[in-house]
């Protein structure tokens, strides 16, 4: 799908020309999971896990919605779905916040985010808003037909790359496929058979300055893409569509560069393909 962002916000971000920075999110603050209806087997808690298996079900076509609950004294502005079909159902989405002195039971109490919007695809989907403190946030879904699932649910900070990244392959386009190819004794060419596939790429960025690398939480970011996925988006303004969820292949070590001071990091990377 891509990454959706608010009306407001981005014209902000057009305007300080950081609409094209790579953005992450890779930390998930998110302290509670609840539904409006789950089905057995498939809680509501099961989006705060890394895993794309499980996930949250709902049950029947009617609307349904999501509650994150938050430590409102951490700011957030990014939200990640994986896994989902909210896409092929047509389904339509909006975010809704609730301030940290709000009733989560007094509809007045919450204010939108992200007005409606109608998903277009099952790809991942990623939102990002204007940094704030939130109780909670609260997903709303219109199904058209089908019952709502979504496997994986995210909701942090973003962390905002310095500058763009270097010429690259974007991630939704690195898609390896295992191939067998099947022979005849003669060596005549029978059939191929896909067994699996991946997205696989690298994003490199070059003279970072170092005080943003030892204070943006980049090296925080590294140290737990060892053992946790994140979502990218490479460039949200130019190219929203093209986001992804994916996982660092190799550790993330930043080397000093050419420029005195700076800072190179290249991260290899891997991701689900739908």
């Amino acid at each position: 799908m891509g990454i959706i962002v608010a009306n407001a916000y981005a014209l902000s971000l057009a305007e300080e020309e950081r609409g094209t920075f790579p953005v992450l999110l890779w930390e998930n603050l998110v302290q509670g999971y609840a539904a409006s209806a789950e089905a057995a087997g498939y809680p509501a808690s099961n989006l705060g896990t890394s895993s794309t298996i499980e996930g949250w079900r709902g049950t029947g076509s009617g609307p349904h919605s999501l509650t994150m609950t938050l430590d409102p004294s951490r700011m957030v502005d990014g939200l990640g779905l994986e896994r989902h079909n909210l896409g092929s159902d047509g389904m339509t989405l909006s975010l809704w916040g609730l301030a940290p002195d709000g009733d989560a039971e007094v509809s007045g109490d919450w204010s939108e985010i992200i007005p409606e919007i109608i998903v277009a695809d099952d790809g991942t989907l990623m939102m990002r808003f204007a940094p704030e403190s939130y109780a909670a946030l609260r997903l709303d879904i219109v199904p058209v037909m089908a019952t709502p699932r979504v496997a994986l649910l995210s909701v942090g900070k973003l962390l905002v790359m310095e500058r763009g990244n270097q010429a690259h392959t974007p991630i939704p386009w690195g898609i390896t496929r295992d191939v067998q190819t099947a022979r005849s004794q003669a060596g005549d060419f029978l059939a191929r058979t896909i067994t699996g596939s991946t997205r696989r790429g690298s994003i490199s960025f070059i003279k970072l300055s170092g005080g943003w690398i030892r204070s943006s939480g980049f090296l925080r970011f590294a140290a737990a893409a060892a053992g946790l996925p994140f979502f990218l988006s490479w460039n949200p303004e130019e190219y929203p569509g093209e986001v992804a969820f994916v996982w660092a292949l190799n550790d993330i070590i930043p080397e000093t560069s050419d420029l005195v001071g700076s800072v190179d990091v290249t991260i290899e990377l891997e991701g689900v393909v739908l």
